[in-house]
């Protein structure tokens, strides 16, 4: 059992490798851009454009961060309101 897990753990990382990985020669963006990428690729391989995903990711938990620290300050203002309300 134990065995094909991991055969299909392997397996669907392969294929996941494969097909997320695209060619080094294919020119998916603008020159310039282009340039910059193939060089991150040349020095870092082909994972290393990724590197440019990371400000984004910590935007994106900023944004979230802040959604939730504005819903708790409303939910807490409206909770401390009806507390005084009651008394």
């Amino acid at each position: 059992m134990k065995i094909r897990r991991s055969l299909v753990a392997v397996a669907s990382a392969v294929a996941l490798t494969a097909t997320v990985t695209p060619a080094a020669s294919a020119q998916t963006y603008p020159d310039p851009l282009n340039q910059v990428m193939n060089e991150l690729r040349r020095v870092g391989g082909d994972q290393a454009p990724n590197v440019l995903l990371v400000p984004a990711v910590l935007s994106s938990i900023g944004v979230v961060n802040l959604a939730v620290v504005s819903i708790l300050a409303i939910v807490g203002a409206t909770a401390g309101a009806a507390a005084i309300g009651s008394s």
